[in-house]
């Protein structure tokens, strides 16, 4: 997968000598933090030791007591045919790297919130001194195990996304086996999202969805040119959320304030739209008027009687 993090860690390099490097973060897991995503990307050469012998790869969740937490711990070491992994050489040396691009992991904590817990990350050389291993590594994030999608109530429908790190996903009650769903609007309150990780595992994630009643709603007036057009907004403001505006005015200016006043520079019929959204979602609704600004007539001569 091509990974657009902001930074990453390197453990180890391409040089040999029977080297280990390890990386190592504790923290206490609240129910903000119950979902933690890492990516990681692997270079192995393979000079076709036995297992215990050739450089590795290997990441884990460990309690405070030393005991490894189920289903976070992942293992590879370099040989062939290790699936997701692409294989080339370097001209001029005929051992075998074996690669992987990045990956995304996602590992649910939910069961051990109040509880310190280090994340592990360990590469190493082959035993013997004299091929290498090391792997790029990613703290993406932390988050509820349960989230929460804002969506607006007069839409037609909700686009839904599932975390990026696992292996298959399956929507309930929908059906859905995709990581990105669209659902229809108002029809349900919340949904369950089963998941299987990359270490064969399975979970279920909570999603709640939460309706927005956001309906925008304009008044435009008419005026003669050069008068100043008024612009009325009547979107109701919502409890507990900050909501933007951006009017267009049709003639290549815009305004981000609530009800704006605007002077256009010619007569004519300009289309107007207001883009109500609601910041930290998803939720946008759009209002549109026309505003029509007249010519003064000009008269060509004056009779007198």
């Amino acid at each position: 997968m091509v990974y657009d993090g902001n930074f990453s860690a390197r453990l180890g390099n391409n040089q040999n000598n029977a080297r280990a490097e390890g990386l190592y973060y504790t923290f206490t897991v609240t129910p903000a933090t119950t979902l933690v995503q890492y990516a990681y990307a692997v270079v192995l050469q393979d000079p076709g030791h036995s297992d215990g012998e050739q450089p590795r790869f290997q990441s884990r969740v460990r309690l405070a007591n030393g005991a490894v937490i189920p289903c976070t711990e992942y293992m590879v070491t370099a040989g062939p045919n290790i699936p997701g992994f692409n294989y080339c050489t370097i001209p001029g040396n005929p051992i075998p790297i074996a690669w992987s691009n990045w990956k995304v992991v996602s590992l649910d904590l939910s069961g051990y919130v109040g509880q310190s817990v280090t994340l592990e990350f360990e590469t190493g050389d082959c035993d013997l001194g004299g091929h290498y291993g090391y792997a790029y590594i990613d703290a993406i994030s932390c988050g509820p195990i349960q989230t929460k999608v804002y969506y607006c109530q007069a839409s037609d429908s909700t686009l839904i996304e599932g975390p990026e790190g696992f292996v298959t996903y399956e929507w309930l009650p929908t059906g859905d086996n995709t990581r990105v769903i669209t659902i229809p609007s108002n029809t349900y309150t919340n949904l369950t999202l089963h998941v299987t990780t990359l270490t064969g595992c399975e979970l279920d994630l909570q999603v709640v969805l939460d309706p927005i009643p956001l309906l925008s709603s304009i008044l435009c007036e008419d005026v003669c040119f050069p008068d100043i057009v008024n612009f009325t907004n009547l979107t109701p403001s919502i409890q507990g959320y900050e909501t933007t505006y951006l009017w267009d005015f049709g003639d290549g200016t815009t305004s981000n304030l609530y009800s704006p006043s605007h002077t256009y520079a010619a007569p004519g019929v300009y289309n107007v739209t207001m883009t109500a959204h609601v910041v930290g979602t998803n939720c946008t609704d759009m209002a549109s008027c026309q505003v029509t600004v007249y010519d003064i007539p000009v008269l060509d001569s004056i009779y007198h009687d």
